[in-house]
Parts: C-alpha cells; structure tokens; sequence
C-alpha cells in the first residue's frame, strides 16, 4: 500500500482548494458576463426605441414640410398638381424616407 505523508495530503489538498477556486472564479465571471449581456441586450432596445420616436418625429416633419409646400403652391396660384409642384413633393418624399432609414438604421 502506498505511503501518503503529510506533504502528500497536503499537496493534494491544495490541490483541491485551487480547483474550488478555479471553479468558483469560472462561475463568478459567468455571472459578471451574464450581467453584462442582459445590460448590454437593454441599452440595445433603448437606443432603438429611441431611433423609432426619432423616425416618427422626421415622418411628421416630412408630412410637414409637404403640407406647407402645398399651402405655398396654392397661395403662389400654381395649384398641388402642377408638374414642378408634383417634383418637389417627390424629392421632399423621398428624402423624408432616406432620412426615416438612417434614423432607424442607427438604432439597430
């Protein structure tokens, strides 16, 4: 039968008390990082709730932008369904839209 001397037993419990270690470590860090996903996963909704009331306001200016124009073409007596009038509208529509995208592109 094998010998164990005191240096042994006490080799190998130090052994053991550094693996206890080692895993209460592994099992801490697993718990900071798990932390840190879920804050990391709650700013992310944030920012893209933030991005999305961002759209909505530029939608609202663009709506905007279109009503006034239409309010200045019939004042200047060119009327909503002149051709310059339609063109403008497009180009204000269009970059409403492009504006929408980056908004809610920078959310993501």
């Amino acid at each position: 039968m094998a010998d164990f001397g005191l240096s042994t037993i006490l080799a190998l419990a130090g052994t053991a008390a550094s693996a206890a270690g080692t895993l209460a470590a592994g099992a801490a860090s697993k718990s900071a990082g798990d932390f840190q996903a879920a804050q990391l996963e709650q700013q992310a909704k944030e920012e893209k709730a933030a991005a999305q009331r961002e759209a909505e306001r530029a939608t609202k200016e663009k709506n905007f932008v279109l009503s006034r124009q239409q309010a200045v073409a019939g004042a200047s007596g060119l009327g909503a369904l002149d051709e310059t009038v339609q063109s403008l509208a497009g180009d204000i529509i269009t970059q409403g839209e492009v504006n929408k995208g980056m908004i809610l592109y920078g959310g993501e």
